[in-house]
């Protein structure tokens, strides 16, 4: 258990920054692992997602921040984004990112090590499942004493399988706000999973166990682990099709965004049209015309497009319906949308996993959070929808 801290020492957070996670996203790239796919990532856009996803977590932590004492990594690896927040660490450890050069895994591995050798209280790891894995790594380095200790992921990759993440960088700020006001806050280890994004790119999801990492147990702000598969009832997916067909053909002049998920996969294959496992298809009068769109070319339809309807099932066991997996929905995609445009498919099997959770939306941006939040109907079968709620993590 975390949280109990004497009257005369601060709390003690190490702050740790994959500068690169989630770059990948909005370019439909699938993650930004290796060389090669993070020059193409950062071609596409230079805009950093955890700079965002930063910012929001110190501007939910508002005056608390003067309440801790930060350690953190030099350089984009933590110590550029408190300056740009105007918050001072305690210290900055190690030397990355320097003149223009890029940080890797090994440096994130490097730096959790240096945390460890402060003592700090908690680990922050700002990034994405291979951030996860990185700090197993660094964990297991350290030895038997360390493996126990707690950490705390703030979501900002592209795929986020473990369950070490917080829902959002707000929820991960109540977290460490229940930690300064003393409150027991529990832990417990959690898997961390992680995908061959090789393989994703080809269509092929390949998850595997990687290590445990022992987190906040609090199921109001952290996400479950995902699971995912075919459903096994393959009547209920006809039913949903059967749906689908009908919308399509009441929209013949609409273009339709076939989003992630092995449930529009599902549908795809019926009609024996090509499908991006992990992306979004753009589909018109029954053909595609467009495949593994990006988020420009999204906005493009948008633009264009009589009119656009897109089709998205939740994640599966977690809940999410906008902000995992599906980043090429980015705020100004989101800004150009309606909640009418958004089609929720999603067997009651699935949803009655979420155990009367709700599913979640964590869209980078409070206002469109807020705009995708409230009920939504979701298509379970033929003629069969449910009202089902939707909230953001604030």
């Amino acid at each position: 258990m975390i949280g109990e801290n004497t009257k005369n020492r601060r709390l003690k957070i190490g702050f740790l920054v994959n500068p690169y996670a989630g770059i990948g996203g909005e370019a439909a790239l699938k993650g930004s692992d290796g060389e090669l796919i993070r020059a193409k990532a950062l071609a596409y856009s230079d805009k950093r997602r955890s700079s965002d996803r930063v910012r929001a977590f110190f501007t939910a932590l508002d005056k608390a921040c003067d309440d801790i004492a930060w350690v953190t990594a030099a350089g984009p690896m933590g110590e550029d984004l408190f300056i740009d927040a105007d918050i001072k660490p305690l210290l900055c450890v190690g030397d990355y990112g320097l003149a223009g050069s890029e940080t890797e895994a090994k440096h994130t591995i490097e730096a959790a090590g240096l945390f460890m050798d402060q003592a700090v209280d908690l680990l922050i790891l700002v990034g994405g499942d291979g951030t996860a894995r990185n700090i197993v790594d660094a964990l297991a380095i350290k030895g038997q004493n360390f493996l126990n200790f707690p950490c705390l992921g703030l979501p900002s990759g592209v795929k986020m399988q473990s369950a070490v993440f917080a829902l959002s960088p707000y929820a991960a700020a109540e977290v460490v706000k229940s930690m300064l006001h003393n409150r027991l806050t529990h832990v417990s280890e959690q898997d961390v999973r992680d995908i061959d994004e090789a393989a994703l790119r080809e269509g092929r999801v390949l998850s595997q166990y990687y290590g445990g990492l022992f987190v906040p147990a609090e199921p109001r702000f952290m996400q479950n682990l995902k699971q995912g598969g075919q459903e096994s009832d393959a009547l209920v997916l006809d039913d949903i099709a059967e749906q689908l067909d009908e919308l399509l053909d009441d929209e013949p002049d609409a273009i339709f965004l076939l989003g992630p998920g092995s449930t529009t996969a599902f549908y795809m294959q019926r009609l024996g049209l090509p499908n991006t496992l992990v992306g979004f298809d753009a589909l018109e009068a029954g053909r595609v015309i467009a495949c593994d769109l990006n988020s420009d070319a999204i906005l493009a339809l948008l633009k264009t497009a009589k009119k656009v309807f897109v089709v998205l099932s939740p994640t599966g066991h977690q809940g999410f319906l906008l902000g995992r997996g599906n980043q090429q929905l980015n705020v100004a995609v989101l800004t150009q949308l309606d909640k009418s445009q958004i089609i929720v498919i999603a067997s009651k099997a699935k949803l009655l996993a979420l155990d009367n959770r709700p599913l979640i939306v964590d869209c980078n941006d409070v206002a469109l959070d807020q705009k995708f939040s409230g009920f939504i109907p979701v298509i379970t079968a033929f003629n069969d929808r449910v009202l089902y709620p939707v909230k953001n993590c604030y």
